[in-house]
């Protein structure tokens, strides 16, 4: 057998000019054709494929596989024949050289350019497997490029025939390059359609990688695969999640995990490229979420602008009601404040009276007067604000009263009563001291059965030994002295009077409870029991009990109890309710707002501001315009075409 013809000889039609390169089983020659004078390419078998056992046949496999393969991304077969015993083929002569290249390395190198090139080659590859052809030697040597750059799959020496059934070759392929041959290629076992995967991820992986030493690398030594979900691999350059992920899929060690075709990686490599989600993310709903937004950007602020109206509409309810809850609160704090210090003023008022009543002495010579049920002239004179006025003996005992009393009024002691016993106790001081008023528990009147405030002072003898006890009371009422019951004119603010009782019987203990003692909706000298809960809420705050002393001093700073779900005893309504204690008198002023006062406010605020809802919606309107003008003008430059590039760019191409 003689040996690869020489330059200058003829191959059949063709002259051999130039040896362009050799491979495992033949050699290229740059070849003219005697009559066309057309340039082309020629693989020539070498010598020592021919004289070993099947060679010759796995020359002519070769030529009979490409033949069958017209594909843009697929090197062509001219024709072929045998000259001199020597068969070869003839291509189209490929003048962009092969991706091996360092300038094609370069300029495919971007992930983008490289993303584009191997998705042409996927598809040359998807195109042979459709045919039953696996290639089993995909390498960048093996991919050519024309004047254009559009790559090319050449070289189907080391080509199997897939099964009729698609499964894969059952058979060893002896050959193949290391480091980009896959692991079961490489350990001689079954090839199927993700072995030639394996191939196009190693180039993809080989084209961007950063070090251009990289691709001397896995020519001569088997590459380490990454393990799936690494960030960044040695010597490669910083890609988009997408890239790697899809790279680290088709270069698994084991062929289940790969893409199962060349039409699978084409698509996901297509899908990362316009922004779709790919295959290769699993369940990562997030980034597909993320990509779905990047694509349909009009319709994301359509989205984002419907839900924004839809939170607006549904939080401003509550928004607003929370605001004017809180404004509620702030300002029933200051009136209950407010309002405690003006009854407290009022309360000051009687119990200077009261003093004043004990301090005169016809009052005092009422001691001896004999008949409690004629009302001398001297209460008469001095009762002026009270509703009733009466003069006891320290023992307890009824001398005058004004009004007349009921009949068996005098037969009662009153010695138990918190403003009788409390009193006894105040004239307990340091001779020449004052004797205060002291206003006490309110109580229920035995001549009337009402309700009252009581304000007691004790009177003295001219040896300054206290002898009696002068008492004044005043119904408990909603008008109660300079009060103003109702907060507002419309009405959604109440007041109220609230204190402790007193015992309504000389073997009784003293109430726990709170009572409601002047409200609107009670009548006169009438009160109501607040719950146990709420009574032990308000004494654990504030001061239920009438001090002995200093009832009037006020607290260096008054602060409110607020209760948030006050409920009257009275209208049966849940309120917004502020409490503040009446200086040391134990009673306490409520200033309340009903829940649906609370709501009629809310609603109006709503109406108010659903008369302005248009600026949200003319708001979205504007970023809808504003994220739709972005596409529109890439699609108007899309229409003008590409902008030419600069001279120093076009020389560079």
């Amino acid at each position: 057998m003689k040996n690869v013809p020489p330059c200058g000889s003829l191959l059949g039609d063709y002259e051999l000019l130039m040896e362009l390169g050799e491979g495992a089983m033949g050699k290229v020659y740059i070849a003219r054709h005697q009559q066309q004078s057309d340039y082309v390419a020629i693989k020539v078998a070498k010598s020592d494929v021919l004289e070993s056992v099947g060679g010759a046949a796995a020359f002519l496999a070769e030529i009979r596989t490409a033949s069958r393969l017209d594909h843009p991304h697929i090197v062509r077969i001219y024709t072929s024949g045998v000259s001199d015993g020597r068969p070869y083929l003839v291509m189209p002569l490929l003048q962009g050289g092969t991706l091996a290249d360092e300038k094609n390395r370069r300029r495919h190198g971007a992930p983008a350019r490289a993303r584009e090139l191997v998705i042409k080659l996927a598809r040359g590859v998807q195109f042979a497997h459709e045919r039953l052809i696996l290639h089993c030697d995909l390498k960048p040597a093996n991919i050519l490029l024309d004047s254009s750059g559009e790559p090319k799959v050449s070289d189907f020496g080391l080509a199997r025939a897939i099964g009729k059934a698609g499964s894969g070759y059952e058979g060893t392929v002896e050959g193949g390059t290391t480091g980009w041959m896959s692991p079961e290629q490489n350990e001689r076992q079954p090839l199927t359609a993700a072995s030639d995967v394996y191939g196009l991820g190693m180039i993809l992986r080989w084209l961007v990688a950063e070090d251009p030493s990289a691709g001397k690398a896995h020519q001569d030594a088997e590459p380490t695969v990454p393990s799936c979900g690494a960030r960044r691999w040695p010597g490669t350059r910083r890609l988009a999640w997408e890239l790697r992920t899809i790279i680290d899929k088709a270069t698994q060690p084991l062929p289940a995990q790969r893409y199962q075709s060349a039409a699978e990686f084409a698509g996901d490599l297509e899908r990362s490229r316009d922004g779709r989600p790919i295959q290769a993310e699993g369940r990562r709903p997030w980034r597909r979420t993320v990509k779905w937004v990047r694509r349909h950007r009009l319709a994301t602020a359509g989205v984002i602008q419907a839900l924004l109206l839809l939170l607006y509409i549904g939080l401003m309810p509550i928004s607003v009601m929370r605001e004017i809850r809180s404004t509620i609160r702030e300002r029933n704090a200051f009136a209950a404040v407010a309002q405690a210090g003006a009854v407290m003023n009022e309360l000051r008022s009687f119990a200077t009276r009261v003093e004043a009543v004990a301090a005169a002495a016809d009052v005092r010579r009422l001691l001896s007067h004999r008949d409690v049920y004629d009302p001398p002239p001297a209460l008469v004179e001095q009762r002026a604000g009270f509703d009733n006025l009466a003069v006891f003996e320290l023992d307890g005992t009824l001398r005058a009263r004004y009004p007349r009393p009921a009949t068996g009024y005098t037969n009662y002691n009153f010695a138990y009563r918190d403003y009788f016993r409390t009193v006894q106790q105040l004239a307990e001081r340091p001779p020449g001291a004052a004797a205060h008023a002291y206003v006490s528990r309110v109580f229920y009147s035995r001549t009337d059965g009402s309700l009252h405030i009581g304000f007691a002072a004790p009177f003295f003898d001219d040896d300054d030994h206290p002898i009696g006890v002068i008492l004044g009371t005043t119904v408990a009422r909603s008008t109660f002295g300079a009060v103003q019951m109702n907060c507002t004119g419309n009405g959604d603010c109440m007041t109220a009077l609230l204190g402790s009782r007193d015992r309504d019987g000389p073997s009784e203990e003293l109430p726990d409870a709170v009572n409601v003692v002047a409200e609107p909706g009670l009548a006169d000298g009438q009160d109501r029991v607040l719950d146990r809960a709420t009574s032990r809420r308000i004494c654990g705050a504030l001061d239920c009990t009438p001090r002995l002393r200093g009832q009037f001093s006020l607290p260096s700073r008054a602060q409110a109890l607020i209760l948030d779900d006050y409920q009257d005893p009275v209208s049966h309504t849940r309120s917004i309710a502020a409490l503040a204690p009446v200086g040391g008198t134990g009673l306490v002023v409520l200033v309340a707002t009903p829940d649906s006062a609370a709501e009629a406010l809310t609603r109006r605020m709503i109406d108010r501001m659903k008369a302005f809802l248009w600026i949200p919606i003319v708001s979205g309107m504007l970023l809808l315009a504003a994220l739709g003008l972005g596409p529109t003008l890439t699609y108007l430059r899309g229409r003008r075409g590409p902008p030419a590039p600069s001279p120093a760019v076009a020389q560079r191409r």
